[in-house]
């Protein structure tokens, strides 16, 4: 069984559930391949939090009106299934910002931190710096699959970037 994602909007505190300080989306600079990463990461974790709200069909069109038309629904399938490596890969709840709060989704999680960053340096080539961040996002447990997946997802998204 995997584990449940919480969102953290509960509050528009800089502070998460834990007490550690939020990121602003808006300091890590994200390119817009991930900002639209994050984007659909998190109607994803909508959508594992709240099944009943089906918003796992949010995260496909929002990625077929972002990426080029024949494309998108395969980055959807390339998310999900990073996503779903590194939920069955972490012991813990993954705490994510709803993107449906626009003043919460100026805000990044240090889970959201983890994961973009592993995207982030697994792009530019930087092996040992993904691996740290995937360690730290997989709590510990080898984050092989974890990082397979994500050199997948980047594959796919440099088959139409160059």
């Amino acid at each position: 069984m995997s584990p449940q994602n919480k969102p953290s909007h509960q509050t528009h505190s800089k502070r998460d559930i834990k007490g550690q300080i939020k990121a602003l989306v808006a300091d890590q600079r994200y390119d817009e391949i991930e900002q639209h990463l994050l984007e659909t990461a998190r109607l994803f974790f909508v959508a594992f939090s709240h099944p009943e709200t089906q918003f796992w069909m949010h995260a496909y069109r929002y990625c077929e009106a972002a990426f080029p038309q024949e494309q998108g629904a395969a980055i959807a399938q390339s998310i999900l299934h990073m996503l779903n490596v590194m939920r069955t890969t972490r012991p813990h709840t993954f705490n994510y910002t709803d993107p449906r709060c626009r003043a919460c989704s100026k805000f990044l999680t240090p889970e959201e931190r983890y994961l973009m960053q592993s995207f982030r340096q697994i792009r530019a080539g930087k092996m040992q710096l993904a691996h740290m961040n995937a360690l730290l996002l997989c709590e510990g447990k080898d984050p092989a699959r974890f990082l397979q997946a994500t050199q997948e997802l980047d594959q796919r998204f440099a088959s139409f970037v160059h």
